[in-house]
């Protein structure tokens, strides 16, 4: 992962490593510990998402971090591609 100034690497099942502006060596961090949880549902982030979800439908208002709208997109994107392939 990638912004201005700072990159991450990650293990998901085991580490991250942050590099912020010109750290090369980079701050170890174990996924579980931060997470707080050894919950492949909870430190691979699969949790909050659903959550967030469910809150959306719930609250009847967008509540993601990644609205539901653009995935309903992609899952069109994808719909033509897969068909175009199948033709």
């Amino acid at each position: 992962m990638h912004a201005t100034g700072i990159y991450a690497e990650v293990e998901l099942e085991k580490e991250a490593f942050i590099y912020e502006e010109g750290n090369y060596e980079g701050i170890k961090y174990d996924t579980k510990a931060v997470a707080g949880s050894d919950e492949l549902t909870v430190f691979g982030g699969f949790h909050a998402k659903h959550r967030e979800l469910i809150e959306s439908i719930l609250s009847r208002e967008e509540q993601t971090s990644s609205p539901f709208l653009d995935r309903l997109k992609t899952m069109e994107v994808c719909q033509i591609i897969l068909g175009k392939e199948l033709s």
